[in-house]
């Protein structure tokens, strides 16, 4: 005879063999895209895990690309030995991290907000499969990255002393895979510290994490400590150089350059000199009033304009895609979807306070950035999660009218943040002052 005590038990059990049965499903579904040959930074992840399983050392180009990165496709450069695909390889691999993804992070985060449920697991799957589905072919770091940011949330829903700290770790991880998680961290960091003060230090300390990788590299490699910053640095000289006046910048890898921009012709003909520094960029946005507002309203909804095409671009889609209009959607009643949990009363203090500062972080990193679409991924995911804690019977006619409105509009200005590519290839603010072409 079943017990009051074990009834719990067998529910959890059966929870488990059902989020494993939607695991197996969103990886064969994923797996079944097929796969895509890899192209640029994508070439560089995958081949420098071959690189390590044939005991050769690395190139000496890795520039700013942190050390974890050549290790996330050894499994697949492994595999490699007995026959394998690499590009196979890296499509297994990518799957079975997003299927993770939708069958046990986001619900474990859904979880903690006190909102899980089957229901909500094979949404969770399916948004995964319509919105992520094209990362699995490429060898990115993006959705790596982006696990191991989620993963320091979920930790830091119920802060305990072991728990910051790993936290912290992922975080730090985090910004080795995807130097652009830097300012979302920082801006977690002093969050916490502000609000909820609970191992402050322990947070902050786990996150130099992402130093730790280098500096093994170091010790076998002498000078790439050195070799990596540099690149990073550079990387940040060029993306503040462009951020005063492009919109967006995609890859094009059907086309030859694959460097596509988007540009704003007025802020590109007020540029003056080279911007060196996030002082010089906000002394230089500050000049430019009232048009650098514009700008910054271009490019925090134009890199949500996501296509079919995504992480990549194909300047044959529409500007506005099905897609595209999703994830507008997604981003905007996914926020309102955590407000409203937040008024509800079912989030945690350091749950509400590390979302927001991640979004918060996310958004400000696009000021001081040259951001792609992909470059929206961690918001795109939140609102996943926000959407399914929208209550829709408490919601009313006059907050679905205002959240309509503000899709719409988030729609029409990433619209025309893309209305002005530049030819392909590296731009200069006198090409971006008169794009050649204006995509409809």
């Amino acid at each position: 005879m079943e017990t009051e005590l074990s009834l719990p038990r067998t529910r959890v059990g059966s929870d488990r063999v059902f989020a494993w049965a939607c695991f197996a499903g969103t990886w064969l579904a994923l797996v079944a895209t097929g796969a895509s040959a890899q192209v640029y930074d994508a070439v560089v992840y995958v081949d420098s895990a071959q690189l390590i399983v044939d005991g050769t050392p690395p190139p000496d180009d890795y520039g700013f690309r942190g050390a974890l990165t050549a290790l996330i496709y050894l499994p697949t450069a492994v595999a490699t030995k007995v026959g394998l695909s690499g590009d196979v390889g890296v499509l297994l691999q990518n799957s079975a991290l997003l299927a993770a993804l939708g069958s046990f992070l986001l619900p474990s985060l859904l979880a903690a907000a006190g909102a899980r449920s089957r229901a909500r697991t094979v949404a969770c799957c399916v948004l995964v499969l319509v919105v992520l589905g094209r990362f699995a072919p490429p060898g990115l770091m993006d959705i790596w990255a982006l696990a191991a940011a989620l993963g320091a949330v979920l930790l830091l829903a119920r802060p305990d002393r072991w728990r910051v700290a790993a936290a912290g770790a992922l975080l730090g991880t985090a910004i080795n895979l995807r130097p652009a998680y830097l300012i979302p961290t920082l801006v977690v960091l002093i969050a916490w510290a502000i609000w909820v003060r609970r191992h402050s230090l322990l947070l902050a300390v786990g996150s130099l994490a992402f130093l730790l990788p280098q500096m093994i590299l170091e010790l076998l490699r002498p000078g790439s400590l050195q070799q990596w910053w540099t690149g990073v640095l550079t990387v940040n000289e060029i993306q503040l150089a462009y951020s005063a006046w492009v919109v967006r910048y995609d890859t094009m890898p059907a086309a030859y350059p694959p460097q596509q921009f988007f540009c704003m012709p007025g802020m590109a003909a007020a540029q003056d000199g080279q911007i060196g520094s996030p002082v010089g960029l906000l002394s230089h946005l500050l000049a430019s009033l009232p048009t650098s507002i514009d700008l910054m309203a271009q490019k925090t909804t134009a890199w949500l304009m996501w296509t079919w095409s995504t992480p990549y671009y194909d300047a044959a889609e529409p500007a506005i895609s099905q897609l595209g209009v999703m994830v507008a959607i997604l981003v905007v009643l996914g926020a309102y979807g955590w407000v409203q949990a937040a008024r509800r009363g079912e989030l945690s203090r350091s749950l509400i306070v590390v979302v927001a500062a991640l979004a918060l972080g996310v958004l400000a990193g696009v000021v001081t950035s040259t951001p792609e679409a992909r470059f929206a991924m961690p918001l795109v995911v939140l609102g996943m999660v926000g959407v399914l804690l929208v209550r829709f019977d408490r919601m009313g006619w006059r907050s679905l009218g205002a959240v309509a409105a503000i899709v719409v509009v988030v729609v029409l200005l990433g619209r025309h943040g893309l209305s002005h590519p530049a030819p392909a290839g590296f731009v200069s603010p006198e090409i971006c002052a008169s794009p050649t072409t204006t995509k409809g």
